[in-house]
């Protein structure tokens, strides 16, 4: 090959991976600050999820146009909001749905560890509570409340996260629980 048939290649190479780019950017959606709220908007889904920002930095994300995941830490409070948003085959309500991730093996390692859970309601949200002391030999004490909610055809689980719990902890990860609001989307 020629050296201008390398640099022709190489163009289009870059050309094409660009547009890939593009094209899967462009189909996801993002999580942004507004008004001192985390905001997790999708493209197909007719809602945004939002919560207060407090001391919470995002950790990690991917959202598609219905599904997704996203996560969120304070360091230091060893807190973590971790979202994942699955699109639903069949409508189900916050129950079921909740019911389908206490019976899915693959939920939550934690959550194996413990026989124990509560279960509630909290407005929407279907709720469960699980603590575990130890995880393979090393004391952790993490409490977790998933809250669970169902939004047309997405199931929405939001795990909140405490390492080195206290009772007196368990508190402010309700107060977390219960103030995750969804909007409507503004149709432009």
């Amino acid at each position: 090959m020629k050296l201008t048939e390398v640099k022709m290649k190489n163009v289009l190479i870059i050309v094409i991976l660009s547009m890939t780019m593009f094209v899967s950017c462009s189909s996801m959606k993002d999580v942004y600050l507004e008004n001192d709220r985390y905001i997790i908007s999708l493209e197909d889904v007719g809602w945004e999820l939002s919560f207060p920002k407090n001391d919470f930095v995002v950790r990690d994300y991917t959202l598609y146009n219905d599904n997704g995941y996203a996560m969120f830490a304070d360091a230091s409070n060893n807190l973590v909001i971790a979202i994942t948003i699955d699109k639903l085959e069949k409508y189900k309500d916050a129950i079921a749905c909740r019911e389908d991730f206490v019976n899915n093996p693959l939920a939550s390692p934690f959550l194996f560890l413990t026989k124990r859970f509560l279960r509630y309601e909290i407005g929407e949200a279907s709720c469960l509570e699980y603590y575990v002391a130890k995880y393979e030999g090393k004391e952790i004490n993490v409490n977790t409340i998933t809250a669970v909610y169902a939004k047309g055809m997405s199931a929405i689980k939001i795990h909140v996260s405490k390492t080195d719990f206290q009772k007196e902890n368990r508190e402010k990860m309700l107060e977390i629980v219960s103030s995750m609001l969804f909007n409507e989307k503004v149709k432009l």
